[in-house]
């Protein structure tokens, strides 16, 4: 799951489905092996309007420091949403080592 070649790790969870102790776990592990790392937090979205803040987006994906890998946590399914209709997934894909945990 950690690819350093990689931006960094996105997941992508659902409400208590583990989403938060997996970033814990990551963060320890990125810490613990001396990992230059960053823990981004979520991504704001207007409710409203269902659009992701464009500061948000680029402090998350495209403010990129080199040699310092980012920890994403998506816990929201209307972020989640509106990033995937927004056309960036893809990009994001590529560029990210993605996760997705869901409950049962």
């Amino acid at each position: 799951m950690i690819k350093l070649h990689k931006k960094g790790v996105l997941i992508l969870s659902t409400y208590r489905s583990g989403g938060t102790q997996l970033l814990n776990i990551v963060d320890m592990f990125c810490s613990d092996k001396g990992i230059n790392y960053e823990n981004t937090g979520e991504i704001d979205v207007d409710i409203d309007t269902q659009n992701i803040r464009k500061d948000s987006i680029d402090q998350i994906f495209h403010n990129f420091t080199e040699g310092k890998f980012k920890l994403i946590l998506l816990n929201n399914p209307v972020v989640i949403h509106s990033i995937f209709v927004s056309g960036l997934f893809d990009r994001i894909v590529e560029e990210y080592e993605v996760v997705y945990l869901q409950r049962q």
